[in-house]
């Protein structure tokens, strides 16, 4: 029986010290990405403050603030299902269809 532990080893074999530098390697790409993206966003949001002016910039920010809100609905039952999913567990005992490859049964 293959673990969790030892899945790496099994699948990996010798390359696994090299698998592990690679993963490594792009983590750090991502990271590195992801603070680009982060500084871009507070010059993004800086620059629109000063072109909107305090009235129409607290507008803004209570509309983005509204749609992100209004967002975490069906983002979190997208994550419920992909979680069932990726446990194989059958999350449609209910529905009258059923989604099989992108069609509906």
């Amino acid at each position: 029986m293959i673990t969790r532990a030892t899945f790496g080893s099994k699948v990996f074999g010798k390359y696994q010290h090299y698998m592990g530098r690679v993963l490594e390697h792009q983590a750090l790409l991502f990271m590195a990405a992801m603070m680009l993206v982060n500084g871009l966003n507070y010059l993004y949001a800086f620059a629109l403050a000063r072109l909107l002016g305090a009235e129409s910039y607290g507008a803004y920010t209570a509309f983005a603030s509204l749609f992100l809100i209004l967002s975490l609905w069906p983002l979190s039952l997208q994550h419920i299902s992909a979680r069932y999913r990726a446990m194989s567990q059958d999350i449609w005992p209910l529905a009258i269809a059923k989604p099989s490859f992108g069609v509906w049964e």
